[in-house]
């Protein structure tokens, strides 16, 4: 499949792909290395159906469940909360 350097900054050294790819340059790339290349939309793009689907893919793929389970640091602990009385609840 083939992907495009869209890069901002122009050329980029691609240690992944052995060398320095060339602003605007197009090239072939196997499935892993587009996958890799293409879910940094910012410097790469699709130049071919396949790379396409790729891209797609990547973009409708959902965040991992695991970013959800960590806690905020600066969120109070349950156990630190103060304990909250209704009225009338004294003495019980």
């Amino acid at each position: 499949m083939r992907i495009k350097n869209i890069s901002p900054y122009g050329e980029l050294d691609v240690p992944l792909l052995g060398g320095v790819v060339e602003a605007g340059e197009i090239l072939e790339v196997d499935p892993e290395h587009a996958e890799a290349l293409l879910a940094q939309a910012e410097n790469w793009e699709p130049a071919d159906a396949a790379a396409r689907a790729v891209a797609e893919e990547l973009n409708t793929d959902p965040e991992p469940a695991a970013a959800e389970a960590v806690p905020d640091p600066g969120a109070p602990a349950a156990r630190d909360a103060a304990p909250s009385h209704t009225e009338g609840s004294e003495g019980l």
